[in-house]
């Protein structure tokens, strides 16, 4: 009884330890996200000079 404990006792630590890790990970991806999406604003808006069909495709691709 004493090792099916152990078992299902280190089955949960280790389940408890990948939500953790699931929880950070979507954190990294989140904020690269929103990294990426201020680059493509910033790039549409560097664009001034462009033609306009240009602008217009990099002002859509960033919303």
């Amino acid at each position: 009884m004493h090792v099916e404990w152990c078992k299902v006792w280190a089955w949960a630590h280790r389940w408890s330890e990948k939500c953790k890790l699931l929880q950070e990970e979507m954190h990294h991806i989140k904020a690269y996200h929103e990294w990426k999406a201020t680059m493509w604003s910033r790039q549409a808006d560097c664009q001034s000079d462009a033609m306009p069909i240009l602008r217009k495709g990099l002002l859509v691709y960033a919303h």
